[in-house]
């Protein structure tokens, strides 16, 4: 078994160079035995390639939370080359303490050899040793050879530390509760951390694996910490840093011998009993009587306690720690307890005829023991911890030459050997108004069929009853971006006598499939829209619309000025039209055009199913006729000839005319109401000119003018 009595530091130079620290024990009966536990632990290195276990992967993507995993292993590892343990044994030869115990050994077996009882039994206890291990050590003496013959042999058995249980704690930061209160939100922890607590192996190098899962912050903190690949560029020039901001304590537990302990045990010849008796008389059914006597109380006064005396030795093979005091304590109580039950045995030997469990309060006999003392000397294994601990350095610092890509990934979750789908196929809500009957639909993704509800779909097929959007599913494995698509073919058969319409396509990134637009469905079907037509001045409307070589007419007035278009073409059709349109003024006149030029069509996107009918006028202006004479009497009539003429751009030129009468009925008052332009904001917005005359009882005059270019609204025509 382990002894704590020899506890030796060792420094070993490894084959990388690098000097480590260890702690080494000796064992209780072999001498060639030993065992050794590292002062740090550091990453557990690969049995094939000596590299350090360790990967860390920086996962990212464009439909998931980022984040990462960090998965190493650490150990305690010990040396196995020759060269190490070579340099463990000459350090053992070379210490000065295991030197004097050889000296002590030896000088113990030549007494032990001579019967020289007193100087070999104070060198034994000296040594810590029980009598067993003395005459195994006498046993194994040469008489020919001196004291180095119990020196630790050039070749030892060196073995790990026989641990029993114990824990691993890795920690990233100071404070164990920030990485905790980042997860959860706390955006203002000032420290990050991550703690991770496992137990170790129990084997060999008592390997531990500890994995952090981490948020993005978390992944991209630790990357950088650990030593990872900079995606910034080279860092900055002398940042070469050794350690990481990862720390590693391990908690080992193991049994060890303490050296012999003797324990003193004497009891004394005080009263430690006594009996109250009283004396009785019986007397029986015949009378007869018969004397006896019953015991009626007990006292024990307990004093082995006092009568017990423990004899450790010096407690200096526990370190120089905190725990020093409790592990002392903890073994006096031990050997303390162990003592009372020794001086029960010595009580119960000298009363042999007393119950020692019914000795209670009282007085009156009084049973008095002899002197005796007993010595005896005991070596029992204790329970006993180290604490082994250390940063872990960066992984560029322990891996030569190897590429920090091996053990740093930065994976794209989207790359993936499958690929989850969804497809969304949408009929037209208004199938029946586009004049088809049934539109079926045949999907595929990448070749392989969807499914629907955990069905395989082969073709939907809509009608005026069913004409909700559907939603289909897949999982295929495929990768490259050329294979993702979605293929469909559709067939419209139409309520009339349009032959049935058959295409199909592919979508390689929207797997939404519409199709509400007549266009996609081979009709060319538009509400266009009126409302905005100047219908306070237009009384009347003709509208042509054409598609291709297809023309169609309509007519429109204040009370219905939207029109449906619908055209079953059964073929490809581009979702624009052609429209001319001609107003005419509820007062009578030129009619106006759009497009200007009556000989050219004007285009309308349709794609979204409604269109509104464009024309270059976009609001009103009000002209007043006012003839004063007609009002004072001098005159009884105003016959007015009034021109309004628009300017459009490229010198087009539009001219209203009305016939305006002005007399006692109204006053002399009348208002024309015009159209102004819209197109490009061209000025002037449109302008009047008018030749007035004016009927007097002594005949007529002739007046003319205009607005100003358009600038004055309030014509007076006045004698």
């Amino acid at each position: 078994m382990l002894s704590l009595y020899v506890r030796k530091r060792v420094e070993i130079e490894g084959s990388d160079g690098k000097t480590r620290s260890f702690t080494v024990f000796a064992d209780t009966v072999e001498s060639d035995k030993f065992y050794i536990i590292p002062e740090s632990p550091n990453f557990a290195l690969d049995l094939d390639t000596s590299q350090p276990k360790f990967n860390f992967i920086w996962y990212y993507s464009s439909n998931y939370e980022n984040g990462g995993i960090c998965t190493f292993t650490v150990a305690l590892p010990i040396p196995t080359e020759a060269s190490e343990i070579n340099q463990v044994a000459a350090q053992l030869q070379e210490d000065n303490l295991v030197i004097g115990r050889s000296h002590d050994l030896y000088k113990m077996v030549v007494a032990m050899n001579e019967n020289e009882t007193t100087t070999s039994k104070a060198l034994r206890e000296a040594l810590g040793l029980t009598e067993a291990e003395a005459k195994a050590y006498q046993d194994k003496f040469q008489p020919d050879q001196d004291w180095q013959q119990f020196l630790p042999p050039s070749t030892i058995n060196l073995l790990p530390l026989p641990i029993k249980g114990g824990k691993v704690s890795i920690r990233g930061f100071d404070n164990p509760n920030a990485y905790d209160d980042w997860q959860n939100g706390d955006q203002s922890a000032a420290d990050f951390t991550g703690v991770y607590e496992t137990t170790p192996s129990l084997l060999g190098d008592n390997r531990a694996v500890v994995s952090f899962n981490l948020n993005e912050f978390g992944a991209n903190l630790f990357w950088h910490a650990l030593g990872g690949p900079d995606f910034s560029g080279d860092p900055p020039p002398g940042y070469e840093p050794i350690n990481s901001i990862i720390a590693v304590t391990y908690e080992v537990d193991f049994e060890a011998m303490l050296p012999p302990a003797k324990v003193i045990v004497t009891l004394e010849s005080e009263t430690v009993a006594k009996l109250i008796t009283e004396e009785h008389t019986d007397s029986d059914t015949w009378g007869n009587e018969s004397e006896r006597t019953e015991v009626i109380a007990r006292e024990y006064e307990k004093k082995g306690l006092s009568s017990i005396e423990v004899k450790i030795p010096s407690v200096s093979y526990l370190g120089d720690n905190d725990d020093t005091s409790e592990h002392e304590a903890n073994y006096l109580e031990l050997l303390t307890q162990w003592g009372s039950e020794q001086l029960a045995e010595m009580v119960n030997n000298q009363l042999p005829d007393v119950n020692w469990d019914d000795l209670k309060d009282g007085l009156k006999e009084e049973v008095v023991l002899y002197d005796e003392t007993r010595v005896f000397q005991i070596s029992i294994p204790v329970a006993f911890s180290v604490y082994p601990q250390d940063q872990l350095p960066i992984i560029g610092s322990i891996i030569g030459d190897e590429p920090l890509e091996q053990y740093f990934q930065a994976i794209n979750l989207d790359n993936r050997p499958y690929y989850d789908v969804t497809v969304t196929i949408n009929p037209p809500a208004n199938i029946e108004d586009l004049s088809i009957g049934t539109l079926a639909v045949s999907p595929t993704f990448a070749g392989k069929p969807l499914y629907q509800d955990g069905q395989q779909v082969n073709t939907l097929v809509f009608d005026s009853n069913n004409k909700d959007q559907v939603e289909l599913t897949g999982t295929f494995d495929v990768n490259s971006s050329a294979e993702k698509q979605f293929e469909y073919s559709c067939q419209v058969n139409y309520t009339n006598s349009t032959p049935t319409y058959q295409f199909s396509g592919t979508q390689t990134e929207n797997y939404n499939l519409s199709l509400v637009s007549g266009a996609t469905l081979g009709v060319v079907y538009a509400e266009l829209v009126g409302g905005q037509i100047l219908w306070d001045i237009f009384n009347r409307g003709e509208l042509k619309v054409k598609y291709a070589s297809v023309e169609q007419q309509y007519f429109l007035n204040q009370d219905d000025y939207d029109v449906d278009v619908l055209l079953t073409l059964g073929e490809q059709v581009t979702p624009t039209i052609e429209y001319q349109l001609k107003l005419n003024f509820a007062t009578g006149g030129n009619s106006l055009t759009y497009p200007l030029d009556s000989t050219l069509w004007a285009s309308m996107d349709i794609s979204q199913g409604t269109g509104t009918i464009q024309v270059p006028y976009e609001n009103t202006k009000q002209y007043i006729f006012l003839c004063p004479a007609i009002g004072s009497g001098k005159a009884t009539m105003c016959i007015v000839q009034a021109t309004y003429t628009l300017m459009f751009p490229g010198g087009v030129v539009r001219e209203i005319s009305t016939n305006i009468t002005l007399n006692a009925a109204n006053n002399g008052l009348s208002f024309w109401t015009v159209p102004t332009s819209s197109l490009e904001n061209f000025s002037p917005k449109g302008t009047v000119s008018y030749t007035a005359t004016i009927v007097t009882s002594s005949g007529t005059e002739i007046r003319t003018g205009d607005d100003d270019n358009g600038t004055n609204l309030l014509l007076q025509i006045d004698l």
